[in-house]
């Protein structure tokens, strides 16, 4: 964040993970004097997600360890979710449709051509 080309806008990817570090991000782009513009959540349904994990074939993709994350998943993400709701910075996005799809509605709430 402190890069010259940072003025360009950028992007955080799974950060932050909890109401916490998002109050700690507040507090480092307030001492570089930047700001979030948006926070955004991709909204994915427990099948969904459950299923996706499960069809990485990763060794720990054990439905019980799956679930487990899931489980912490929602227990991290709806304090955050309403961290940057009251902020009026959230953006919500259909998580359950194909990445192309996700990526147009992100860009068009974005006002990205």
């Amino acid at each position: 964040l402190r890069q010259p080309d940072i003025n360009c806008d950028w992007v955080l990817e799974g950060y932050p993970r909890t109401a916490f570090q998002a109050e700690e991000l507040d507090f480092l782009l307030d001492n570089l004097e930047q700001k979030l513009d948006w926070a955004i959540y991709l909204q994915v349904s427990e099948a969904v997600m459950v299923s996706r994990s499960l069809g990485r074939s990763l060794p720990d993709d054990q439905p019980e360890i799956v679930q487990r994350r899931v489980e912490l998943f929602y227990d991290r993400t709806i304090p955050i979710l309403e961290y940057y709701d009251r902020r009026r910075c959230l953006l919500t996005i259909n998580g359950d449709q194909s990445p192309d799809m996700v990526l147009q509605n992100i860009l068009t709430l974005l006002s990205v051509p």
